[in-house]
């Protein structure tokens, strides 16, 4: 269980990530021409996506989302390994 400080430093490690999430999120934009916003708001990013917009740690990430401080990930299952099977077919043909 953690106590009011952990959940603080933990908190506020996640506004921090916000925070630059953000400004990353405004640095693409502007690098996007033509568009207002880089994905919809439906959009699923990979696990190495959001580590790099937050530049939290996957560690965190996690720990963030087992005390319900960050949104859960979603599980694609075989279909993204057939997307990529495909894709990848394309390239060699």
């Amino acid at each position: 269980m953690l106590d009011d400080a952990q959940i603080l430093v933990n908190l506020d490690q996640i506004l921090s990530a916000q925070s630059k999430f953000k400004e990353n999120l405004r640095l693409l934009q502007q690098s996007i021409v033509g568009r207002e916003e880089p994905w919809g708001t439906d959009q699923i990013l990979r696990l190495k996506e959001v580590v790099h917009v937050t530049e939290l740690s996957r560690s965190t990430i996690y720990k963030s989302i087992s005390e319900g401080l960050f949104p859960t990930s979603i599980n694609l299952g075989s279909r993204a390994s057939k997307i990529e099977e495909w894709l990848t077919g394309i390239g060699k043909s």
